[in-house]
């Protein structure tokens, strides 16, 4: 399904694409992209492109991935880093999400193999 299908409001209890109206590589690849663009100019990559702290609680409550705030208070990680980084890895929430409501006995310690 592509965003111009999908006609409603997203359900932000779910993650990001789970109702199929987001391109979560597109997301990815554009903070990449200026992550690298900091690099090439050697740029500060807060500095130039600076991700709000609004943004980035968002990013978290749609995603997960709470343990990247204390990177980024604790100066471990730019706030760009950690917008790429939640991007990157939004799949994951997505694959869990379904794995959960289409096998509602998996248990967190099963045996997962990954391809």
């Amino acid at each position: 399904m592509y965003h111009s299908d999908f006609n409603g409001r997203p359900d932000l209890d779910q993650p990001i694409d789970a109702q199929g109206g987001d391109n979560l590589d597109d997301v990815a690849y554009s903070f990449w992209l200026l992550l690298e663009d900091a690099k090439d100019q050697g740029l500060s990559e807060d500095e130039f492109y600076f991700v709000e702290d609004h943004m980035l609680l968002f990013f978290v409550r749609v995603q997960g991935y709470a343990f990247y705030l204390d990177a980024v208070a604790h100066g471990q990680m730019t706030r760009l880093r950690m917008s790429y980084e939640v991007w990157r890895r939004s799949g994951e929430m997505v694959i869990n999400a379904l794995i959960k409501a289409n096998m509602p006995d998996w248990g967190e310690d099963e045996l997962f193999i990954s391809i």
